[in-house]
């Protein structure tokens, strides 16, 4: 064979792969965009039905709500109990991302009653395993082999958060540096960007078709703000308050994850009592709202996802006024709680929204501080931190930069960055996400062992 004709087989080899690939990767994108838009709208519609009744009946809906999750769950698939991220991380790291297809319908279900009854998780978690799982298994008919199925699984995850966030290049880096804490998956960045793409243009496509137009996640309105080098100072200590404050819910979190587990019952009475205490909380909080001059509707504040919170924070230049610094700190722990025994009890559902909100809530009482000390808009302080928090127990620093630029402006890329590095690196004894492996080392380890078993 003449080098010539060497050197074509390998240009011809070469474009077959990268066709191969953008084309998986585009497969993966639609899908999974169609069923992230399927799970949105059941949502909405069972959160408008519920948020039709007295704000008294509604605090007793969690207790229904997780009792429907932990029935599904322990009858139909209790892999699709907790927070769906570090299942799917978990899968992708022990069994190529195979996930069983019963677990899809159950995490659709479960997750759908855990939410829309008010429980305090997030969407992203279930749709991450959902889309994780889905691209697995569209690797059975292709007939990839466990690597490529592997690969397919950071597809649908870049896929899920780029569309839940509007976040497409987020997505992407997500995908590759969650599932280790101290390295990244490079490799596999091209196929997760062009899944994280497709995904938000599916979604943002046939959701405006549905509902005219897709609402920000925050309704974070432009801020004149350019990062100032004499500012670094107060981003550091935003990531050293957002890391400390994250390793008490982390360890809190996992404390809860724990008891329920080691507790030998029947899964729905696990996730009833976790209703329960949700509802406790939840009528205790109204109490401390009303005390604080609030009306009853803030009680909400520590239910469901938590945007309803994060945007009464950002609402405007004053609206941090409304808040005294007593009132943020309780609201602060009261969101950790009805977090910690939504989730730990083991209902269905996402830890990246109650994050975020929790690291909103971090923000407005940094930021209360600071007023004294501070030239830039308040709402500067409670971006940052909100995204911050999450990158910080999720050991993810470059998700936090790029979801920190997407969602609220270029300006915000450098000062997410600096404080999300610092948290990483307080928070760096532990992580939300359990099966994320500290190194690829460990990821070898787990693979020589799986040919040895195979």
């Amino acid at each position: 064979m003449t080098v010539r004709r060497v050197r074509e087989y390998i240009k011809f080899d070469k474009t077959k792969f990268a066709l191969k690939w953008i084309s998986l990767s585009a497969l993966v994108g639609i899908t999974i965009g169609l069923l992230t838009v399927l799970f949105e709208i059941a949502l909405i519609y069972l959160t408008d039905w519920v948020d039709s009744f007295t704000i008294w009946i509604i605090l007793l809906f969690p207790i229904v709500g997780l009792f429907i999750s932990g029935f599904i769950t322990g009858t139909f698939a209790p892999e699709a109990r907790g927070h769906g991220t570090d299942a799917i991380i978990n899968a992708y790291h022990h069994k190529w991302g195979i996930v069983k297809p019963r677990v899809i319908g159950a995490k659709l279900s479960a997750s759908l009653a855990t939410l829309g009854f008010g429980g305090s998780a997030g969407r992203s978690g279930p749709t991450i395993q959902m889309g994780g799982g889905i691209s697995s298994l569209m690797g059975v008919p292709l007939k990839l082999s466990l690597r490529e199925r592997g690969t397919l699984t950071l597809c649908g995850i870049s896929a899920s958060f780029g569309a839940i966030f509007g976040a497409p290049l987020s997505g992407a880096i997500f995908a590759c540096e969650v599932v280790y804490r101290d390295e990244f998956e490079y490799v596999y960045l091209l196929p997760c960007a062009i899944s994280s793409v497709v995904g938000y243009v599916t979604y943002q496509l046939v959701f405006s078709a549905f509902f005219g137009h897709v609402e920000k996640l925050i309704n974070f309105q432009s801020i004149d703000y350019t990062f100032d080098w004499a500012h670094i100072v107060i981003f550091l200590a935003i990531g050293m308050i957002c890391g400390l404050i994250g390793l008490v819910y982390i360890k809190f979190f996992y404390y809860i994850v724990r008891k329920s587990e080691s507790w030998r019952k029947p899964e729905w009475l696990k996730t009833v009592i976790g209703g329960i205490a949700v509802t406790l909380l939840a009528l205790l909080f109204t109490i401390v709202a009303i005390n604080f001059g609030g009306d009853i509707g803030k009680t909400k504040f520590i239910l469901g996802l938590g945007w309803n919170l994060v945007n009464q924070l950002v609402a405007n230049e004053t609206a941090l006024l409304n808040f005294s610094l007593l009132f943020l700190i309780l609201i602060l722990i009261f969101k950790i709680l009805t977090t910690s025994a939504t989730i730990g009890s083991g209902g269905s559902g996402g830890v990246v929204a109650p994050s975020l909100a929790i690291g909103a809530v971090t923000g407005g009482i940094v930021a209360l501080i600071l007023a004294p000390f501070v030239n830039f808009d308040s709402r500067v302080i409670i971006g940052v931190s909100c995204i911050v928090m999450f990158a910080s127990i999720a050991h993810i620093p470059l998700t936090g930069m790029m979801m920190g630029g997407e969602m609220f402006g270029i300006a915000f890329i450098v000062p997410t960055l600096l404080a999300s590095v610092v948290g990483s690196w307080v928070a760096a004894g532990d992580s939300i996400y359990h099966s994320s492996l500290v190194s690829k080392e460990q990821a070898l380890k787990i693979y020589r062992k799986f040919k040895e078993i195979r």
